[in-house]
């Protein structure tokens, strides 16, 4: 007799992320089904937070996990699946605000401020260079906006979002060490550049 004839309910799924991929690369659709159930949530977590819009945020997540679908074959197990799942969906998200951009001239750091302000929070804005009116807001935007992708993105996962080092670490497949790195000198790019439109 089965667990679930034995419970009267479903059986739980044993299996690691590791393992689900494995049996989907050999056609098991159930397997790739269970796969998504465990991660949509964290997934439309991230595409929410990025796009702010709820219908777009679930396309994009079915996004997500369609070219996860696509990408078993190439997946090599060096990183875990939530983090090869979440950098699929920045790189999705991205996708999304630049084509937003595109078509209206929105800046995509507009999609990921949530306050208003420019964050304080970590060293290298400290209190005496807090910018709290809109205009200055609107010149923090178009400064990080401009900078390279390598620095916008690790400057929006620490300082917007709120990441620890860690996790951006293992999204963009690169040292700790190189994280913090890539973020001080994102971080005095963008207050040179702040000083040089005379906002700081």
């Amino acid at each position: 007799m089965t667990n679930e004839a034995r419970n009267g309910g479903p059986i739980e799924s044993a299996e690691s992320d590791d393992q689900l991929v494995e049996l989907a690369r050999n056609g098991d659709g159930e397997a790739f089904r269970r796969l998504v159930e465990r991660h949509q949530d964290r997934i439309v977590g991230v595409t929410l937070r990025l796009l702010k819009n709820r219908d777009e945020a679930l396309e994009a997540a079915q996004d997500v996990f369609v070219k996860a679908w696509r990408a078993l074959e190439r997946f090599e197990h060096r990183a875990r699946v939530s983090t090869w799942l979440h950098r699929i969906a920045l790189n999705v998200c991205y996708d999304r605000l630049g084509r937003r951009r595109k078509r209206s001239g929105e800046i995509p750091l507009e999609e990921v401020m949530t306050k208003g302000f420019v964050p304080v929070a970590d060293p290298g804005f400290g209190s005496d260079e807090a910018v709290l009116d809109r205009q200055a807001v609107r010149e923090f935007e178009t400064v990080v906006a401009g900078l390279a992708e390598t620095y916008r993105v690790i400057f929006v996962l620490r300082q917007i979002e709120g990441r620890p080092y860690e996790e951006i670490a293992g999204v963009l497949g690169i040292s700790v060490g190189n994280a913090k790195v890539r973020l001080h000198r994102a971080r005095e790019m963008i207050v040179q550049a702040l000083r040089a439109r005379g906002v700081l």
